[in-house]
């Protein structure tokens, strides 16, 4: 199953902006649809996001 930013945003409480952030470091990799290059993120990339923030804290 695949998130909108919109989804991983609400799942992690974390803003789009960040989730960005992340992804033009590569801590992330989404999807692009090739309709729209909407994002479209994995359970990885959640899980991923996840161990990010607990490293940080």
């Amino acid at each position: 199953m695949d998130y909108s930013i919109r989804d991983v945003s609400e799942i992690l409480n974390l803003s789009r902006e960040m989730i960005r952030y992340y992804e033009k470091h590569g801590v992330i990799s989404p999807r692009r649809n090739d309709e729209n290059n909407y994002r479209s993120y994995s359970i990885f990339d959640i899980f991923m996001l996840l161990d990010t923030l607990q490293y940080r804290s």
